[in-house]
């Protein structure tokens, strides 16, 4: 799978929400299938959808993970697991339903409360 175009990625966010173009100081940057990460402007988090297993011959699963970034994605504080879903689409999903439950969360809590929104 190549890099999906970071446009298709766009449509559907929230506001506030931006996918980051410049992945190379993520894992999985040298696995040729789109790792996605996005951002909140004026927030330390992001979340991000990429495969669960490595790009390798053996691997014939399309399993894919979402995980909350806490802090600077390219120095992370901590990563949460959010969901292990089949097809990146679905893991997209996931990250979009994360965003909204953030921006409809408030308080300190927020991050917490928008994890569990999406992974009951």
């Amino acid at each position: 799978m190549v890099a999906s175009d970071p446009a298709d990625e766009d449509a559907g966010l929230p506001a506030g929400w931006t996918p980051v173009e410049d992945l190379e100081s993520t894992p999985g940057k040298y696995d040729a299938r789109a790792v996605s990460l996005f951002e909140r402007e004026g927030a330390d988090v992001a979340v991000q959808a990429f495969p669960s297993e490595p790009n390798a011959p053996h691997s014939d699963t399309d399993r894919w993970r979402v995980a909350v970034v806490h802090g600077r994605f390219d120095d992370p504080d901590r990563t949460d697991p959010v969901a292990d879903v089949d097809g990146r689409d679905a893991a997209l999903d996931v990250a979009r339903s994360f965003m909204e439950a953030y921006e409809a969360a408030e308080g300190a809590d927020r991050v917490e409360r928008a994890i569990e929104a999406v992974s009951s």
